[in-house]
């Protein structure tokens, strides 16, 4: 949400369990798909702006200290989609 332009949606929706997020921002090049779950990474385009690079980081902790995993995926459409898996429960 932070990169999405003002008046715009970020689209979740939830597909073999899995949570996905997308939102209409400028994007993740697809080399920096894995640096930007690494702790104070921050793409070049992202280095002009506030914050610390952390916020994937602990995305994908999160998801991992629950079993699961979080990833990009590259769909071929403009913005950033995530997503997060998590096992079977049961």
């Amino acid at each position: 949400m932070k990169w999405n332009p003002p008046d715009s949606s970020v689209q979740v929706r939830v597909e073999n369990g899995s949570v996905i997020g997308s939102d209409s921002g400028p994007g993740i090049p697809v080399e920096e798909h894995e640096q930007v779950f690494e702790r104070f990474y921050r793409t070049e385009g992202a280095r002009s702006f506030p914050g610390s690079g952390l916020g994937l980081s602990i995305v994908r902790h999160v998801a991992e200290s629950f079993g699961g995993q979080a990833r990009i995926i590259d769909d071929g459409q403009p913005g950033t989609t995530i997503e997060l898996s998590f096992p079977p429960v049961g």
